[in-house]
């Protein structure tokens, strides 16, 4: 009879090909909708398109960019979705954590798997967002009067936020998943109402000394997320059936 030694890393590399399979599905699911968004657009009243886009305000695409902006809606509108899968994946990811952990996989391993997950996902999302720029920008006929700098930060900051949504997500779910739902609905509710205000602030007319201000609260207010969670994780107990 032959048996077969489980290890960390062969029970690690058996659920990372899990993983990859299950990102692949994502990663198709993601583009076909993106896609029938195109085919479905030319079917779109005119007098809507022609609302939607005189009312948007956009960092990506000004008004005045594109001469005829209709498929370029569809990048446009999307973006806060995708940004809400990250946030939606980074909850999912943290509540596998007691099944890795109970299959064996250790926490430091465990965590490694979120960040991986994190930036995978993330460049999935961005290069598929980035196409589908591509592809509006073509069909419209291209573009004039473009801030090629600012389309470059503004594509980075939502690339930023991507990361961030998942690492967000991830620290609630931790919450609820280390502690009483009592105190993790209070906790969770706190952090939320933080990162609330401060978009807000940085939304609304402040001087520009303050901008800097919103900046460094939003970097500090991240990092505490991460940092949290990462040591929820490594102190989340075991429970194991008598």
């Amino acid at each position: 009879m032959t048996t077969t030694t489980m290890t960390h890393r062969s029970l690690y590399n058996r659920i990372s090909t899990q993983d990859l399979k299950a990102f692949y599905w994502m990663t198709l699911i993601v583009a076909a909708i993106i896609a029938s968004m195109y085919f479905a657009l030319p079917f779109i009243p005119e007098s809507w398109l022609e609302n939607y886009g005189g009312d948007r305000t956009n960092n990506f695409f000004p008004p005045e960019a594109i001469d005829n902006p209709r498929f370029v809606l569809i990048p446009e509108a999307i973006t806060s979705t995708l940004v809400i899968i990250l946030f939606v994946n980074g909850i999912v990811t943290a509540a596998e954590n007691r099944t890795m952990l109970g299959a064996g996989v250790t926490r430091k391993a465990t965590w490694i798997d979120g960040r991986v997950a994190n930036i995978g996902i993330a460049t999935m999302i961005y290069v598929l967002w980035t196409i589908a720029i591509a592809v509006a920008v073509l069909l419209d006929g291209g573009f004039t009067n473009l801030d090629v700098g600012i389309m470059v930060q503004s594509s980075l900051t939502f690339y930023a936020a991507l990361l961030v949504a998942f690492e967000l997500g991830y620290a609630i779910s931790m919450l609820f998943c280390r502690y009483h739902w009592f105190g993790a609905l209070i906790a969770a509710g706190i952090g939320i109402t933080v990162g609330i205000l401060i978009m807000i602030m940085q939304r609304g007319e402040l001087p520009a000394d303050w901008a800097w201000y919103t900046w460094l609260a939003t970097i500090a207010f991240v990092t505490f997320a991460f940092a949290a969670s990462r040591h929820m994780l490594l102190t989340l107990p075991m429970r194991r059936s008598s």
